[in-house]
């Protein structure tokens, strides 16, 4: 089952494996792609003693100063390779080694003599980790399709995490699209012995303000935090790169870079034919400015036999059209290197995103009646994605925290599925993914914005896809902005000096403000986006119709709603590509990766 299990996920490291099955109970293996002390850092790692032993998917960008301080504490090293410090550190600090760590990871370690397994994953969730209870014991993988290998496994679809997905247009942790699987969250570790099973979080972000707030120097100390966070990723046995889409954040880590590299970095963007989207002329700005290397790829619109292999590789339904041109500027950058840089999380931690400044204003919406709330909700609804004021106008019909949800409203929802499964999941709501988060904190409301998109948004979708889609090339994505102590530094920086009148990143900005052309950082916000709406009506028209019959036939859905979104959508009276897109993911996932799936009761399947 082992040996399956590494051929489920050998695309994450395909350059060697290794497993552990000492004792009869127990099981461990690891697909490698090599990035760090290439001939002596193979997995499984054990203590001096073998007594502890570990497989881990990531790295640890602080493993020199860890391994000083452990080599000075008496402890005694065979490699030079990041993961023996994990087992190391384990040994001196207990389960407390975690806070020890600065790193992207999902690790499993065994303790033979206390005959305990912990599972770990990382403060932001960069690295993945399922796991499934079952009567035998505890299966665990970086991806989904891991523990479908168990013969144990079944793909019960779980109708809350369905129900979810259209608002997030992703599956949130702990649920996945299976009622058997679980996601390990972000920021917590597990621990199973005696067929005992024990979660535990071990790391949060405080956002109490700093007393100081002297601009300059707040700027110089996040520069500072940036080039340390930086050196630390750039550390590498292989060619490494950057993705460049020529926004702020992967401009940032474009220009300090070449800053510390000698020689010019390799860089790769992706663009397409249709202006409004491409970002490749601003990508060449930069290029051209830090005199990179620079690679190239216009997408074109026919990706019928790409989609089969994406949800293939997100095991679940994921709707996020980006996941496209991720997917091809990693393939493009494998070709020439195995680590890339990127510049995800700083719209999170900076307050970036437009819908931050839309919010901002939202304190007038309580004036207005409800009726009229909807309608004006109503109306922006409709307007084409890329409408001046869509998001702003959505927003009156919207209630927090639900405003920061990408998809449908709880309204919308009750009209897109059927009765008989709405029947099936009476109280459901997606505001139960945020209150959890939002539980014994005390925030200002924007502050209360950036933390909920830091704790749902950016691992459940923007990390998700990341990662997915880099592994799926055998490409390591390192992403500079989510080093923990950027991240805890950004949290008690006051949320107007990140948004300031209509300029957001305001403190970032300042920080950079003698690297970038003022061409890059002066201009407006602009998504990792496809143009997916012209899209639907065109090339992916058929595609789009065959999902939304067999979504139609399955009783899951409204099959009237279905018909009036698409009809809408092509007549051009509405823009309906998200939840379309959603759609037509959803069905492509059932029907590619989907063993057995069953639907709740009272529902035809």
């Amino acid at each position: 089952m082992l040996q399956r299990m590494c051929d489920a996920i050998s695309h994450r490291g395909p350059d060697e494996r290794g497993i552990y099955h000492r004792e009869k109970n127990v099981g461990l293996a690891m697909c490698r792609l090599k990035v760090i002390d290439l001939s002596g850092g193979s997995q499984p790692i054990y203590n001096e003693d073998g007594s502890i032993v570990t497989v881990f998917n990531g790295e640890i960008y602080n493993y020199r100063e860890l391994r000083e301080s452990l080599l000075a504490l008496g402890h005694r090293f065979k490699s030079k390779s990041d993961t023996e410090t994990i087992v190391h550190a384990y040994e001196q600090y207990g389960e407390d080694f975690l806070s020890h760590l600065n790193g992207m990871f999902a690790i499993a370690l065994w303790d033979s003599r206390k005959q305990k397994l912990l599972l770990a994953r990382d403060r932001l969730g960069e690295k993945p980790l399922y796991y499934m209870k079952t009567p035998s014991g505890l299966t665990f993988g970086s991806e989904l399709k891991t523990i479908q290998c168990d013969p144990e496994f079944k793909g019960d679809l779980a109708p809350e995490a369905l129900y979810h997905y259209f608002t997030l247009l992703c599956v949130p942790a702990p649920l996945t699209i299976y009622k058997a699987v679980q996601k390990l969250p972000p920021a917590h570790y597990l621990t199973y012995q005696a067929g005992r099973l024990s979660l535990k979080r071990y790391w949060d972000l405080n956002y109490e303000s700093t007393t100081d707030v002297d601009e300059h120097d707040l700027a110089q100390r996040l520069l500072h935090l940036m080039k340390t966070s930086l050196r630390n990723r750039m550390i590498s046995d292989v060619p490494l790169g950057a993705f460049l889409s020529g926004g702020i954040d992967s401009s940032i880590v474009v220009g300090l870079m070449s800053q510390i590299h000698s020689q010019p970095i390799k860089t790769f963007s992706i663009g397409f034919n249709e202006k409004n989207y491409s970002e490749i002329p601003y990508a060449r700005v930069v290029a051209k400015r830090f005199n990179t290397d620079h690679h190239e790829l216009v997408v074109e619109p026919v990706i019928h036999d790409l989609l089969p292999k994406l949800v293939r590789h997100f095991d679940e339904p994921f709707g996020g059209p980006s996941a496209v041109p991720t997917y091809l500027v990693s393939e493009l950058a494998r070709r020439h290197v195995t680590v890339a840089l990127s510049g995800d999380g700083g719209d999170e931690v900076f307050l970036g995103y437009d819908s931050y400044s839309a919010a901002r204003s939202r304190r007038y919406r309580h004036w207005i009646p409800e009726v009229a709330r909807n309608a004006i909700g109503g109306m922006g609804q409709r307007l084409p994605e890329e409408a001046l004021g869509k998001r702003y106008l959505q927003s009156f019909g919207i209630d927090d925290p639900e405003y920061f949800s990408i998809g449908l409203s709880e309204l919308w929802k009750k009209e897109l599925f059927s009765k008989d499964f709405l029947r099936a999941i009476p109280n459901a709501t997606t505001m139960s993914v945020f209150e959890p988060h939002l539980r014994n904190k005390r925030m200002d409301a924007m502050t209360t914005y950036g933390y909920l998109d830091t704790k749902v948004y950016l691992p459940e979708n923007v990390l998700v896809k990341v990662d997915r889609m880099s592994m799926a090339n055998s490409l390591e994505a390192r992403t500079l902005f989510l080093d923990h102590e950027i991240v805890e530094f950004a949290a008690r920086i006051p949320w107007r000096l990140k948004l300031r009148g209509h300029t957001s990143k305001y403190i970032l900005k300042k920080a950079v403000a003698g690297l970038l052309p003022p061409e890059i950082l002066n201009r407006p916000k602009k998504g990792f986006a496809l143009p997916t709406a012209a899209w639907l009506k065109g090339p992916l028209r058929d595609l789009l119709r065959n999902s939304i019959a067999w979504a139609g036939s399955e009783g899951i859905f409204n099959r009237a709603y279905l018909a009036q979104l698409v009809k809408a959508h092509e007549a051009g009276t509405a823009d309906h590509q998200r939840v379309l897109w959603a759609l037509m993911m959803f069905e492509r996932c059932h029907n590619e990766c989907a063993r057995s799936t069953a639907v709740p009761a009272g529902v035809h399947a």
